[in-house]
C-alpha cells in the first residue's frame, strides 16, 4: 500500500517517469487538450480538486527546477497565483503570455487536468535534479 501523499496511480506513475527538464502542465477544466498529449482527468465537479491541491501533492514527489505560467493569471487570477507561489516557495516563477503556454502545453510529457474553474489558472511544471 502506497504511503505517500499523491495516491492517484496515472499521476504517480508519470512523475515516476519524468526524466530531468521533461515538463508536466496542470492545468484547469478549461485548456484544450491535444489527441497527441497524455491525458490525466483529476476533475470531480466545478474546483473540486482545485489547482493548488494538485500543485502542492505533486510536489510532494518530484523535485520541480521551474515552473511557467500565464501571465494573465497574476491579473485575472490573483487568488489562486499568490496561493501558488506560497506552495512554491522560492522556486522561479516565469510569466508568458496564454498563447505561448498554449504553445508549449503541445509541448509536455502530460496535461493533467483539474475541477479548476478560475480563468488561466494552469502551470507547466519542469522537473529537474536536486543537487
Amino acid at each position: 500500500m502506497k504511503k505517500g501523499v499523491l495516491l492517484n496511480h496515472e499521476l504517480s506513475e508519470l512523475v515516476a517517469r519524468l526524466g530531468d527538464g521533461e515538463t508536466i502542465v496542470i492545468a484547469n477544466y478549461h485548456l484544450t487538450v491535444p489527441d497527441s498529449i497524455r491525458f490525466i482527468d483529476l476533475a470531480v465537479k466545478k474546483n473540486m480538486p482545485g489547482l493548488v491541491d494538485v500543485v502542492e501533492a505533486v510536489l510532494t514527489e518530484l523535485y520541480v527546477s521551474e515552473v511557467i505560467v500565464p501571465v494573465e493569471m497574476e491579473r485575472d487570477s490573483q487568488d489562486v497565483f499568490l496561493s501558488l507561489k506560497e506552495v512554491l516557495g522560492n522556486i522561479d516563477i516565469e510569466r508568458i503570455t496564454c498563447d505561448e503556454f498554449r504553445l508549449r502545453s503541445m509541448e509536455t510529457a502530460a496535461i493533467v487536468r483539474t475541477g479548476e474553474f478560475t480563468p488561466h489558472a494552469s502551470i507547466i511544471l519542469r522537473s529537474g535534479v536536486k543537487l
